[in-house]
């Protein structure tokens, strides 16, 4: 003899339930994996345009370019400064008869990262040589 204390296909209902709670969790965590992904490929985007803009400021000092102390005092010159497969535009600003004020912008994919720094000519019996002032590297947002 059989119980037909429940009702029919109350097992079909439950299995039903089971894949839909089952492909819930499925899709929540794909959606979780594709957030992570987002954020970390945004901090190495972060982090590469930060490089970028460091390396920038400091192989302008390195290899001084000759036409920045051409300028007169309150005009200003860019270029790009390109490595591998990023870039980012340099501005030099002469502030007075030694002194510049030098700023990188890079931008890698959504990020942008600035930095600045100031940079004073220093002359001598050996000629003139360009050195970064101590405690003037800035970060620009």
């Amino acid at each position: 003899m059989t119980d037909r204390s429940r009702p029919a296909g109350f097992a079909l209902v439950l299995s039903i339930l089971g894949v839909v709670l089952v492909g819930a969790l499925i899709v929540a965590t794909h959606v979780a994996v594709g957030l992570e992904h987002r954020a970390a490929a945004a901090g190495v985007d972060r982090q590469r345009a930060f490089a970028m803009s460091e390396y920038a400021l400091w192989s302008a000092v390195a290899e001084w370019d000759a036409a920045n102390s051409a300028l007169p005092p309150g005009a200003s010159r860019r270029r790009i400064i390109r490595a591998t497969r990023d870039s980012a535009e340099l501005t030099v600003i002469r502030l007075s008869g030694e002194m510049f004020w030098l700023v990188a912008d890079a931008r890698v994919g959504e990020a942008r990262r600035r930095t600045g720094l100031n940079v004073r000519a220093v002359t001598d019996s050996a000629g003139a040589r360009y050195e970064p002032v101590r405690r003037s590297w800035l970060e620009i947002h």
